[in-house]
This record gives structure tokens, sequence and C-alpha cells, in this order.
């Protein structure tokens, strides 16, 4: 049993990794392609709708996991991503006129995946063995988020050169929706799970514990901070390179400090259980001296100091959330109203931190906001840290009083 979970396990780091690789080739050029059409106000938009249909289609899928399997879920997520990036490369420069549209798309394809690819990931581990899965996740996450911006780059600059920076979008757009479809067949490989019991009823009534409390607080400030910081970090850094390849290679620079230090993190926090404490402090000194300098010591800054300390404070978020919810007892079939839960309060950061964004920005100090965004949420991954430590706290009374 414990050698098949392992293997389930590993299946779903492969998954995670191919998924990683597509989203990383164009995720960050998808952003300046929205920015390009419509400034920031676009991309705004876009993720504010993205947030809103991610927390609708999380409550869906609840719905569905009562009438089918985790895996079959995560295959309709899959396709759902590859729909998304069809509709890119037919859209092309009209993109911006069915920007609500691709943002619902979006949105449905990650609230449909992240259901069934959470799920399955608290299935496949334990307490024991989640430092180490989580660290592998971020290394392939971090290793695939440094080659494939560099490709998409330098495909869309040399396509550039020959014909338009806008068909090497589209042909970008097109290879996403294409490694998509094949990831359909890796991921029905995972056995087929039984449904779920759930109902809304769970998530009104159910008794919230003070550690679960702590649990939301640190993912709503982790929502305040996530989709907001990786929209506009990426279209700044494109305004400081002016460069397709040059952001690429920016953020593979990032990505392999974040690989190395996602590698390690597990052995880290192994040995040093409060490592995520100073790792939180480093992050956030990064995003601020990253927000107030528009230059290679900005850019730098954001290499050196948050790409290689915030692995750490996320395999260990990751790992309170899962930790957590062990101590519920029930089964996992009769988790899910947590996992819905966790997830509102992700979206209402989200939503809240893109909402205030998206009435101030006039078209006239779009950049000012952008940037002065970035620094005000330099300050949630030590709220975070300092969150993490409080739960950790409270573990260990609780664990002395047995």
């Amino acid at each position: 049993m414990e050698q098949t979970t392992q293997r389930e396990a590993k299946t779903l780091l492969v998954i995670n990794g191919i998924f990683g690789f597509a989203i990383a080739l164009g995720g960050i050029f998808l952003q300046v392609f929205l920015f390009g059409l419509g400034g920031f106000y676009a991309v705004v938009e876009y993720n504010l709708v993205t947030a809103c249909a991610l927390v609708l289609f999380y409550i869906i899928s609840g719905l569905l996991l009562t009438k089918m399997s985790t895996r079959a879920l995560l295959l309709m997520g899959i396709a759902s991503h590859a729909l998304l990036f069809l509709s890119l490369f037919l859209f092309r420069e009209q993109s911006l006129d069915f920007l609500i549209l691709l943002g619902f798309i979006n949105g449905m394809a990650m609230g449909i995946f992240w259901a069934a690819m959470n799920l399955l990931q608290y299935i496949f581990t334990t307490s024991d063995t989640r430092h180490k899965f989580f660290g592998r996740q971020s290394f392939l996450f971090s290793i695939t988020g440094g080659v494939a911006p560099i490709i998409g780059g330098a495909i869309i600059s040399s396509i550039g050169l020959i014909a338009s920076k806008d068909i090497g979008y589209s042909f970008v757009f097109f290879l996403i929706a294409l490694l998509m479809g094949t990831l359909c067949y890796t991921a029905a490989q995972l056995p087929d799970h039984g449904t779920i019991q759930f109902s809304m009823r769970d998530v009104l009534h159910h008794r919230r514990s003070k550690l679960w409390l702590y649990v939301l607080a640190m993912d709503f400030c982790n929502g305040l901070f996530d989709f907001m910081f990786a929209s506009f970090s990426a279209v700044i850094i494109f305004l400081i390179v002016k460069d397709e390849f040059l952001l690429g290679a920016i953020n593979a620079a990032g990505s392999v400090m974040a690989a190395c230090a996602g590698l390690a993190a597990g052995m880290i926090l192994k040995r040093k259980k409060l490592a995520f404490i100073p790792a939180s402090f480093i992050a956030a000194l990064g995003i601020l001296i990253f927000a107030l300098e528009q230059n290679w010591w900005g850019l730098g800054a954001l290499i050196f100091l948050f790409s290689a300390a915030m692995p750490i404070l996320g395999v260990e978020s990751s790992k309170a959330l899962f930790d957590v919810l062990d101590r519920s007892g029930d089964e996992w079939k009769k988790k899910y109203h947590l996992f819905l839960e966790r997830e509102n309060a992700l979206g209402f950061g989200r939503v809240s931190s893109l909402l205030i964004c998206f009435f101030l920005i006039t078209g006239h100090n779009d950049l000012h906001i952008a940037r002065s965004a970035l620094a005000v949420v330099a300050c949630i991954p030590v709220a975070v840290g300092l969150i993490r430590y409080r739960i950790l706290h409270i573990t260990h009374q609780l664990e002395e009083r047995r």
C-alpha cells in the first residue's frame, strides 16, 4: 500500500512538472501580451475575472466530485487549460474583446484542476513525507519555470525578427495547448478514486478550530499577494528589460534560484523547523527592493533574495495546511468542505487586492499604482511566517496536553 502511494505521488510530481512547464512557457508572456493590448487595466481585469471564476468553479468542483472521480476532474481541468490557450491562439489581437470570457475560462480551468490536484496531493502524502514531496514539487515548478520562459522568449523574439511578435505569442499559446492535450494521457494513468461526500451545509455549519482559523488567515494573506504579484512583476520586469527573451532569462535566473531553494527546503526545515521565519523576512525584503528600484538592483533583489527564500516559506505553508487537515479526524472523502473553505479564503484575498487596483488604475498612473501595490504586499510573507509560527505553537500546546 505504501509503495503504491509513493508511486502515485511520483506520478503527481510528473504531472505537475509537465503542467508547470506548459504554464511557464507562456504564463508571464500572457500578462505582457495583455498589457500590450490594453495596459495594466487589461491585466487587472483579466486576473480579477479569473480569481472570481476560480472560487465559483472550486465550489462547482465539489458538487462534481460527488458524481465523478478525482482523476476525471483532473483531466477536465487540464482540458480546460488547453481550451484557454487554444482560444488565445485563435483570438490573437482580438483577445482584448474577449477578455472577460478568457478570464472566465482560466478561472474555470484553475478551479477544476486545483480542486482535483489538492485532493490528490492530500491523499498521496502523509505528515512524514510532505516536506520531501512539496520540496520536490517546488523544485520541479522552479526548474521548469526557469527553462520554459527562455524557450518561450526565444520563440517570440525569433519569430518577431522574421514576421511579428504577435505571431510569436500566438505560436507559443498553440504549443501550450498541445502540451496540455498530451498531459491528459499522463493524468489518465492515475488510479480512479471514489466520489467524495460533500454538501454546502458542511461549509456553513462545521466547527472551526483555532488552528483552522489560523490556516484560513494564512491563506487569505497568500491570496492578497500571489495573483497580483505574479501579474504585476511580469509586466514591470518587461518594462525594465524591454525584450521577451531577456524577460524569460530573468525569470529563468529566479527560477533556478528557487529550484535550488525548493530542493533544499525539505532538508532545511527538517533540521531547522523555524527556518521559515528568517526566510519570510528575506522574501519581503526582496519584494520591497524590487518595488522601489526599477533597475538591475531591483531585479537582483528579486532573484537572490525573494526567489531564494520564498520556496522555504511555501513548502512550510503547504505542510501546515495538510497537517491541520489531518487533525480533523475524518477520512479524505469527507474533507472537501475544508479544501473549499481554504480556497474561498485565498479567493477573497485575491479578489480584494485586485479589486482595489482595478478601481485605482486610471490609465495615467498605472505603473505608480503597480509599484505601490508591490511595496504594500511586501509585508505579506512576514505575516504568513508569523501565522505559521503561531500554528506550530498551538500544535505543540495541544500535543503536550495529551
